[in-house]
């Protein structure tokens, strides 16, 4: 049991406790021990933000601009639907002028007026084609109307010592047909190659192994004669200015545009003729590398018939030849092989 005596002495205690608690705390408070402010920090921060955001766009814009200083910055703003208004709307002087000073900014208005006079201009001449030096041709030989093959045809073109040719065809029977034709037909022609194409000046046409019954051509373009040896014998007459040979006439188109000569003096060694051309139209050649465009060209004396399939991709080389005889007898010869230094 507590002691009455001991109260008065334990309220004084107390008391005592009390004032020294208090006192302690206002210590803390007046000293600034003690953060009682921060509830009032959130409004600061806000106020700060509203403050601070208008103050960088002014600064930012500036260096947006400063990188094009040199490509006029007034052409360089047609972003904006205001700025643009007024271009559409401005006269053709106006619009023209500011075009200019763009320089780098291509539009459609400058795209559309000068390209016509920049293509004139940058056209260049037409140059003369390379020159033909190699012309190597395999041709198969067949009857008009017969899927049989009665013999194959083999054709070399050559330039040597820089203007000089030689031209050289041998053609011989095959398969079943070679039990009944034997022999083969040489035709053989030389020359020179002038700014005019092929200039013949032999001419040699031998079929079977008797020579006594070979044709030959000399051509005297000094003296501008003709003279050919025959079994019949030898004729000497004036030579026509472009006269080919029976050879050369198919080749000499590598050289010169088949339309624009269709008339032409012609020797088989024995004589010699004028024959006129036509032009039949161009056509799609079925041969063994493929369909191949030909302008197909004809020459008709009485009922002798002699076309050509010229082809345009490959300097008009002849990828088709086809001859009708007095009697109806049809004979082509058709391309299966070719190798040269055209287009290469």
């Amino acid at each position: 049991m507590r002691n009455k005596q001991d109260e008065p002495q334990r309220k004084y205690y107390l008391r005592y406790a009390l004032a020294l608690l208090i006192s302690l705390l206002l210590h803390v408070v007046l000293l600034g021990g003690l953060d009682l402010r921060l509830p009032d920090l959130p409004s600061a921060p806000s106020t700060m933000q509203v403050e601070m955001m208008p103050a960088p766009l002014p600064e930012q814009l500036p260096p947006a601009i400063k990188p094009k200083p040199k490509k006029a910055a007034p052409a360089a703003l047609p972003a904006t639907p205001q700025d643009a208004a007024p271009a559409v709307e401005a006269p053709a002087e106006t619009a023209s002028s500011t075009l200019a000073e763009a320089g780098d900014a291509a539009t459609p208005v400058l795209e559309e007026n000068e390209p016509p006079e920049e293509v004139t201009e940058a056209l260049p001449e037409p140059s003369k084609p390379d020159p033909v030096n190699y012309v190597e041709m395999d041709y198969e030989v067949k009857r008009g109307g017969q899927a049989g093959t009665l013999g194959r045809s083999h054709v070399l073109f050559k330039v040597h010592d820089e203007n000089r040719y030689t031209l050289t065809s041998e053609t011989e029977a095959q398969g079943l047909a070679s039990l009944f034709i034997s022999g083969k037909l040489v035709q053989r022609s030389e020359g020179l190659v002038t700014e005019h194409g092929l200039q013949p000046q032999h001419f040699f046409y031998q079929y079977g192994n008797n020579e006594a019954k070979a044709q030959r051509a000399e051509l005297d373009w000094d003296n501008h004669t003709i003279a050919m040896q025959s079994s019949k014998g030898l004729v000497t007459q004036a030579l026509p200015a472009g006269t080919q040979d029976l050879l050369s006439f198919m080749y000499q188109y590598m050289y010169q545009d088949p339309l624009a000569q269709m008339q032409v003096a012609v020797t088989n060694g024995k004589r010699l003729r004028t024959y006129s051309y036509s032009f039949e139209g161009q056509e799609q050649v079925q041969t063994r590398m493929g369909e191949i465009r030909a302008l197909h060209i004809a020459k008709s004396t009485g009922n002798e018939k002699t076309e050509l399939w010229l082809a345009v991709d490959y300097r008009y080389l002849p990828i088709k030849i086809r001859k009708t005889d007095e009697d109806g007898t049809v004979l082509e010869q058709i391309m299966t092989r070719l190798n040269t230094d055209i287009m290469k």
